[in-house]
């Protein structure tokens, strides 16, 4: 499995950086843990049921989180002792310093958790610029602990349609709204000496990331069958980025740690005709986040409802 990618990038590191070198200092930034709240940025389900130029399709829809957590392991933390843990002594208020020779073991733990909302409800809209080619937009909203959150999409999309059977290909940017609690560990060190000085800071955040989506629908689309199927298949890479300081009293810059969620989702449903150009969407998303490692649970599964209407 792939893992996820962390950095920490540092505005005025650079200048920072050369002048500890001259002082026989160096720097080491770690990510030790990130909490996640918020909805997950999924894409949106489109069924093409019609080759009509200049149609505009209403989508509202509801999905279901269940205040779920999931948690799982991802590049940056510090090497650990023999317990898993990172040992400091203290040093004086707020200061610490490394045990020399005891945190020598990789992290196996876990040191990213997602808790998720209870749901989230929102309207998907689509207009046919053409029989094969169509623009598409969403808005949705959710709240938790008392916190509301935005997202919402624009994208292009590839429309085919034999009477019997439809596939809808769409790509696009989505953006979304979490909070972020990000906890950091900057270690200086003596070159000389092998001593470390260890400074831990702590983050928390709302932020609005904006990333790329893309998703393909297979759909029955037969009027003579009570109930039709679909199958979407979708993927989403959400930044997950916060801003952090260096306040280690050598120099401070403020910058970004870069992290992300990439979201593989596998969505089977029904489709029940309620209508001239009405239909009832009732399906599953199945969500896995592919660049975690030891992700518990292995995946996630979203109910949701969506109506479609033509105009």
């Amino acid at each position: 499995m792939s893992h996820m990618s962390i950095g920490i990038v540092r505005r005025g590191m650079c200048a920072g950086a050369f002048i500890m070198s001259m002082q026989g200092c160096t720097i080491e930034q770690s990510l030790q843990n990130l909490g996640v709240e918020g909805p997950p940025a999924l894409p949106p389900i489109h069924i093409t049921a019609d080759s009509t130029a200049n149609m505009v399709h209403i989508s509202p829809h509801l999905s279901l989180y269940g205040q779920k957590t999931t948690s799982g392991r991802v590049d940056g933390h510090t090497n650990v002792n023999s317990k898993g843990v990172y040992a400091v002594d203290t040093t004086g208020i707020g200061t610490y310093k490394e045990i020399k020779g005891v945190n020598t073991l990789p992290f196996w733990g876990r040191n990213v958790s997602w808790t998720l909302p209870s749901y989230s409800l929102g309207v998907d809209l689509e207009y046919n610029l053409t029989k094969r080619f169509s623009v598409t937009g969403s808005l949705d909203y959710t709240s938790q602990n008392a916190k509301d959150f935005l997202g919402g999409s624009l994208g292009l999309a590839l429309r085919g349609w034999s009477g019997e059977f439809g596939t809808h290909v769409e790509a696009g940017v989505r953006f979304d709204e979490t909070t972020l609690t990000a906890d950091e560990v900057v270690a200086v060190g003596n070159i000389f000496t092998s001593d470390r000085v260890v400074y831990f800071f702590r983050d928390q955040e709302r932020k609005t990331s904006v990333d790329f989506y893309a998703a393909l629908t297979f759909a029955t689309t037969k009027e003579s069958w009570l109930v039709n199927g679909f199958l979407s298949l979708g993927y989403c890479s959400q930044s997950l980025q916060t801003e952090m300081v260096n306040g280690s009293g050598l120099n401070s810059s403020s910058g970004q740690n870069s992290a992300s969620a990439d979201f593989t989702t596998v969505a089977p449903g029904l489709s029940f005709s309620v209508g001239p150009d009405m239909r009832l969407l009732a399906g599953v998303r199945f969500v896995w986040i592919s660049n975690w490692d030891d992700l518990t649970p292995a995946h996630l599964a979203f109910p949701f409802v969506q109506m479609d209407i033509g105009l």
